[in-house]
């Protein structure tokens, strides 16, 4: 079974982005998701205003995640999957800290304010293909090693479940940063960073010439294809968001 696959930071709506706030991008988003038709999503930056809007209208999809503050809401990750063809097995959202099951808990330490938050998800292909976990992480965006604790638990997590996995996210990280060369080193599985090589994912509008990679897709199966950076014509301005999302077809 193939699936596609996408890596999507959102953008969290902001007003101060004008004309790129995000009510002004979700008819190109919605265009975007119908045309391309990805089978699993990975959002990050998801707000209230942003997981209504995508609840209402990817109606094929079921939609997993709540915010990272106290009383679940605020930004967070979702993850989205087509529910023709997938049933959910389990699921589980953590924050990345000492203290994983405590609403907005933090590292600590060089970690910004924000706390951070890792979901997965078990899924079980309906046509029969062995069941996948799928998971989708945003990590600290200032503290060196808060990303790193970050990932040392998001790759912790994947190897305590005995499935092949799919994870998304934006890293905040650069491909040599400690935070990736820990996922891609790991010795008990062949984790491979399908993502590798597409070049820089953050854009920022547009304003960035030296694009940033710091989106990517990891995973422990071994075909895959058709890997690129979903790049925008921007019509009048008017992008899906300041990431270009990296997308994949795996086979599973």
């Amino acid at each position: 079974m193939k699936i596609k696959v996408f890596s999507f930071n959102i953008r969290m709506d902001n007003t101060n982005d004008g004309i790129n706030y995000f009510p002004h991008r979700t008819d190109r988003i919605k265009e975007l998701i119908d045309r391309e038709n990805p089978d699993l999503i990975g959002f990050q930056e998801t707000r209230e205003m942003a997981r209504k809007w995508l609840s209402e209208n990817l109606k094929e999809y079921t939609l997993l995640g709540c915010g990272r503050l106290k009383g679940f809401k605020g930004e967070g990750v979702t993850l989205a999957y087509k529910r023709d063809k997938f049933d959910l097995f389990s699921y589980n959202t953590e924050w990345l800290s000492t203290e994983p099951a405590v609403p907005e808990s933090t590292y600590g330490g060089d970690q910004s304010p924000c706390p951070r938050v890792l979901q997965y998800a078990t899924l079980i292909p309906r046509d029969g293909t062995e069941p996948f976990a799928f998971f989708n992480v945003h990590l600290d965006h200032i503290g060196k090693d808060a990303k790193k604790f970050g990932s040392m638990q998001t790759l912790q997590r994947i190897l305590a479940q005995p499935y092949r996995f799919i994870l998304t996210g934006d890293f905040n990280a650069l491909p040599d940063d400690g935070a990736i060369t820990l996922i891609k080193n790991c010795k008990s599985r062949k984790i491979t960073d399908i993502s590798e090589g597409l070049g820089g994912s953050f854009h920022d509008w547009g304003k960035r010439e030296d694009f940033t990679k710091i989106d990517y897709i990891f995973t422990d199966f071994e075909k895959y294809e058709n890997v690129h950076l979903v790049r925008d014509e921007h019509p009048n301005g008017v992008y899906y968001t300041d990431h270009y999302i990296v997308s994949a077809e795996i086979e599973i």
